[in-house]
């Protein structure tokens, strides 16, 4: 009784282990997916055609967002946000990019990037700068969420209503 137990014990210890560098290699590959995932999820939840404040959705500390057009390369992303990263890269040059980056007293909170397919979303701003647009959270962006085949469409509120009128 005591030798299967002690198995037993031995079998959960090396499960805790295993599971603790399955944890770690996912944070190495990508440090930032707890709130990528965290944000995912809050975009989920909004109803279609529903108005909200950007602050009101994003579940973690960010100063700015940054949200950058397809086909941008990394040098200029790391230059616009004033942090050299290993894990920035270009913007593929296609139209189901997306490279979204919050960054908090000059650290990346989050950096949702891939297609709009894989993310379920992506954010449709206008650009303020030449490649990319900028956002800070003290602006209390209002913005308005669209959905066309699973895929929520956020845009600010003058480009939703620009595009009604």
């Amino acid at each position: 009784m005591k030798k299967s137990l002690s198995i037993i014990g031995g079998i959960c210890a090396s499960l805790l282990v295993g599971i603790f560098v399955f944890m770690c290699v996912l944070i190495c590959l990508n440090p930032y997916n707890t709130n990528n995932v965290l944000l995912q999820e809050e975009i989920k939840k909004l109803n279609q055609t529903q108005e909200f404040v950007l602050n009101d959705i994003v579940p973690f500390e960010w100063e700015t967002m940054y949200v950058f057009e397809k086909g941008t390369d990394k040098e200029y992303i790391e230059k616009t946000i004033g942090i050299s990263n290993k894990f920035i890269k270009s913007v593929p040059n296609k139209d189901d990019a997306v490279s979204i980056i919050f960054v908090e007293q000059g650290k990346i909170t989050a950096y949702p990037q891939g297609t709009k397919e894989e993310l379920g979303y992506y954010i449709d701003i206008p650009l303020n700068k030449e490649k990319h647009a900028e956002v800070k959270n003290i602006d209390n962006l209002i913005c308005y969420v669209e959905s066309e085949n699973g895929i929520a469409k956020i845009m600010d509120l003058f480009e939703y209503l620009s595009r009604i009128y």
